[in-house]
């Protein structure tokens, strides 16, 4: 709320309530609020109280009036600036990797008519909000796609993206009110309308962004709150494995919107395997059957990555993301408990070693050149910061990979290595956007430093963020650590303890 009241109250010397971004006097009076800033005014030349006085200019530097009559006010942008140099050192537009200009056509027409209100929610989620929500620390092509599907036309599709859109925004910004409830609620019965009419063409991928629109709002609310955000996954999972790809594919927003709604799943998995509600009895074999029993939870995880490997293919195009994402799944898929039958079998552990091989083939693998690796030291961008948070991504999944595979808590010089190179890029990064990596990697943190490490990359992250589970990740760790302490006899067993910690959640938790 702002400190100051707003410039219409302080000069009819009225009490301002200091709402925001319209007071209650401005509502009243049907004015438009003119904010709670303080009006600027140039001082005049004999105010010496205001008036700031500077050296004489140079003899040189001063400006002839025939000189003066020659210059002109010029509006130019620091990209544009850029170009200048780029076009004045004479450099071949095709050593660039992307193009020097790029131009977006906005809508000639918008649809619908926002009301104040709806308007501010939109323009803090392009700005604020769809950085919590993108899977990349660059929200730009998640905003560009989410607001074209929005404002696609007047339709119930339409509508179920634009009402989730503004149910994420305020439920950051203002939390679980009535009218951020009533939003959700909105893009529920816009969704069961277009569902009634018929989903075809641009609406299935509407429904998609939709549906994992609502997966992060019951995501980014606490854990006592939130709803069943994995049902959303699973619903919109169904709609896009019951579509035609080849004719699907040519679609940009098919694409993003699928590789969003894969990345969720993928995590969903990991959750699904771990967290457990109360009063429920069932051993891992029958939560995770793996490879060979073929379950029908894997069979559901499987279908989406062939969908994305199919979708890759067709476009000629692999993301850095997909190449850690698929080797997740498998391990999601394939771990079994050492009582399964196929746990001490040639082909399972072959199996799982594929799987390591091609972890330490990507990004800064032991299988990739030296030459090729890339260091924390060196980020200059947003895709240098997203390239180390895929690379903490790898570290985590073969931690995983080795300890869940072999299920033992103890040390381990290879695990050592992972963490060790984890916990120096954490400590230049300062903070991270994703849960998962932070979440396993800070279970192998033994000493104070490498947990003072993990807790202040959590308490950037909170502080970057608007809104995120790392609230929820801080009190696994401290329980996880808790347990790690008290293991002075013998070791307790890896997938357990995980088990046990994750299980803590009233709900089951997003490590997206």
């Amino acid at each position: 709320m702002p400190t100051a009241p707003c410039v219409q109250c302080r000069e009819r010397k009225l009490r301002c309530d200091r709402s925001y971004p319209s007071c209650s006097n401005c509502v009243r009076f049907h004015l438009a609020c003119p904010g709670h800033a303080k009006n600027l005014s140039w001082p005049s030349l004999t105010n010496k109280k205001r008036h700031l006085v500077g050296p004489e200019p140079c003899p040189e530097l001063s400006i002839k009036a025939s000189q003066g009559r020659a210059l002109r006010w010029m509006h130019v942008r620091v990209n544009d600036v850029n170009v200048h140099r780029h076009l004045s050192r004479g450099q071949s537009l095709q050593a660039l990797k992307r193009p020097l200009l790029s131009f977006s056509t906005g809508p000639s027409w918008i649809p619908v008519t926002l009301n104040p209100a709806e308007l501010t929610l939109l323009q803090y989620f392009q700005v604020e909000a769809s950085l919590a929500v993108s899977c990349s620390n660059s929200a730009g092509d998640t905003v560009a796609v989410v607001t074209r599907l929005a404002f696609h036309d007047d339709s119930a599709a339409s509508q179920a993206v634009l009402h989730a859109v503004l149910a994420v925004s305020s439920a950051l910004r203002n939390g679980l009110n009535t009218l951020t409830l009533a939003r959700k609620g909105a893009a529920l019965h816009a969704l069961q309308r277009s569902a009634d009419a018929g989903i075809t063409g641009t609406k299935i991928v509407q429904h998609v962004a939709a549906g994992v629109l609502l997966c992060c709002f019951e995501i980014h609310n606490s854990a006592s709150t939130s709803g069943p955000w994995d049902l959303y996954i699973s619903n919109t999972k169904r709609l896009v494995k019951g579509l035609d790809l080849d004719k699907q594919v040519g679609i940009y927003e098919f694409l993003t919107t699928t590789s969003w709604l894969y990345h969720h799943d993928v995590h969903a998995l990991f959750s699904r395997k771990h967290w457990r509600r109360t009063g429920d009895t069932a051993g891992r074999p029958t939560l995770n059957k793996g490879r060979c029993g073929k379950s029908a939870l894997r069979e559901n995880t499987k279908s989406m990555t062939a969908i994305v490997q199919r979708i890759s293919e067709l476009r000629n195009t692999l993301t850095p993301c997909h190449q850690v994402l698929w080797p997740m799944a498998d391990i999601f898929e394939s771990v079994v408990d050492s009582s399964h039958p196929a746990y001490h079998s040639e082909t399972y552990r072959k199996e799982l070693a594929d799987i390591e091989h091609g972890l330490e083939s990507i990004f800064n693998g032991k299988n990739v050149p030296e030459q090729e690796h890339r260091y924390p030291s060196a980020i200059q961008s947003l895709q240098d910061v997203d390239y180390f948070d895929l690379e903490m991504y790898r570290l985590a999944a073969l931690i995983y990979l080795e300890r869940a595979s072999n299920n033992f808590s103890g040390p381990s010089p290879k695990i050592d290595a992972w963490a060790n190179a984890a916990f120096r890029a954490f400590k230049v990064l300062g903070t991270m956007k994703h849960s998962f990596p932070i979440f396993i990697i800070g279970c192998e943190a033994r000493t104070d430093e490498q947990r003072r490490v993990i807790l202040d990359c959590i308490q950037n992250n909170k502080n970057v963020r608007l809104t995120s589970p790392m609230q929820m990740v801080h009190e696994m760790l401290q329980s996880a650590w808790a347990l790690e302490d008290l293991e002075t006899e013998r070791e307790v067993d890896y997938m357990l303890k995980l088990d046990t910690v994750v299980s803590g959640c009233q709900t089951m938790p997003s490590f997206a």
